[in-house]
């Protein structure tokens, strides 16, 4: 059986779609023998089902390869539906579809110690019952579509047995379609989409990506250089997360003692350190702000206990730390100042430039300004502009230019 199904898994998204816009198996098999649906909510069922099979295949490939590899393919899938575009199964209804069951499947075990049966009497519900009603509720066509009162039992239990039927028969076909590409390989995927809030490493493939300022080979960039620049993102991301939790930790449990000093100083070595890396992070860090926040701010309390009988030392410790903070929001002003200062050099050195000038004009503009007031990043302003210039020269005399290049110059105060 595994010969017909293809070795790669871009080749076997490719054929998913296909099965689906064809209504093949297991698609065709989405109603179960004794559910029986009012008029006006058949077609949502069927919806609702052929969906949730669909949404299958990727939660089995989260299962065996992970969440990064599981929204890469989803992507490229989203995308090859766009290059079909068929009218009756837009791309951006499969999305929304697939989005609904990920959300459908949240509620559910976010509240699952809340939606047992009311009472020992009533019939045992499986977890698709739950599924099926907030399906019911949450699809725009569905006549229950927001309704205060939900679906009625009938039509809920006849999607229920739906659900079951169909994930039966999408786990025998898409189990054989898994296991004969194997591996996720990233290598096979000609397309993708940018995350939505891409680290600092996704970043930096985004800005060299056809970019005619950086040299041709590094316009190149590949599935696998998408796959690998998000599990470094991630790893870093969940680095610094980790680090931030077990400092707050520590500092929930800390007793000032003898050495307090010693150790209230190491501490904030490490919260400075835990703070730039965060900083340089990417955009997908927002969230880690909430911990580099709540561990500043424990900190800063143990500070002020330990400072408390000396107010002239607490006076100029928290005036350093205004400094400090003050210094260091100059510093990371903009998305280019963040990355150039992150730990894994995630721009190399003989790249800066090109970055620099993919920044917009404004961007760009707030950047060389910290630059000019910044007496240890002053002196890299000569050499930026020559550098630019000579980047510049031969994409004008070659009209390959990128749009806006000669504001960007103006910005950097070199004439063209």
């Amino acid at each position: 059986m595994l010969g017909q199904w293809p070795r790669d898994c871009y080749a076997s998204l490719s054929l998913l779609l296909k099965m689906y816009l064809d209504n093949s198996a297991p698609f065709s098999q989405w109603r179960q023998a004794e559910a029986r649906f009012t008029p006006h909510t058949e077609e949502s069922a069927r919806i609702c089902a052929q969906s949730f099979a669909l949404v299958r295949w990727f939660w089995l490939l989260e299962r065996t390869s992970g969440k990064i590899a599981e929204r890469m393919a989803r992507d490229a899938f989203i995308k090859l539906a766009e290059d079909i575009n068929s009218p009756l199964h837009p791309a951006a209804m499969l999305d929304s579809l697939m989005t609904m069951h990920d959300d459908a499947l949240r509620d559910y075990t976010e509240r699952a110690d809340t939606v047992l049966p009311v009472s020992p009497d009533a019939q045992e519900r499986p977890r698709e019952y739950y599924l099926a009603r907030y399906l019911l509720m949450r699809l725009p066509s569905s006549p229950y579509y927001a309704a205060p009162n939900g679906p009625g039992e009938s039509d809920c239990w006849s999607l229920t047995w739906c659900l079951l039927h169909v994930s039966a028969a999408a786990q025998e076909v898409f189990g054989a379609m898994h296991t004969a590409f194997g591996s996720f390989k990233p290598d096979h995927f000609r397309q993708w989409k940018w995350s939505p809030q891409p680290g600092a490493h996704e970043l930096h493939l985004m800005r060299r990506y056809r970019n005619p300022l950086f040299r041709p080979e590094r316009q190149i960039v590949g599935g696998r250089d998408v796959y690998e620049a998000r599990l470094k993102d991630s790893s870093a991301r969940d680095a610094v997360q980790r680090e931030a939790i077990q400092i707050r930790n520590l500092l929930r449990e800390l007793e000032l003692l003898a050495d307090w000093q010693d150790v209230l100083s190491a501490l904030r070595e490490r919260v400075d350190a835990l703070a730039e890396r965060a900083v340089a992070l990417g955009r997908n860090a927002a969230s880690l702000q909430i911990h580099v926040t709540e561990s500043r701010r424990l900190l800063m309390e143990k500070w002020r206990e330990a400072l408390a009988d000396k107010p002239e030392a607490l006076a100029k410790f928290i005036e350093a730390e205004q400094q400090l903070q003050e210094n260091r929001a100059a510093l990371g002003a903009t998305e280019w100042l963040r990355q150039y200062r992150h730990p894994d050099n995630v721009i190399p050195a003989d790249e800066l430039v090109p970055s620099l000038l993919t920044e917009d004009p404004a961007q760009l503009a707030r950047t060389v300004h910290v630059i000019e007031a910044h007496p240890k990043l002053r002196p890299m302003l000569p050499s930026t502009r020559t550098l630019a210039l000579d980047i510049v020269k031969p994409l004008l005399a070659t009209a390959t230019a990128p749009p806006g290049i000669e504001e960007k110059l103006r910005i950097l105060r070199v004439s063209p």
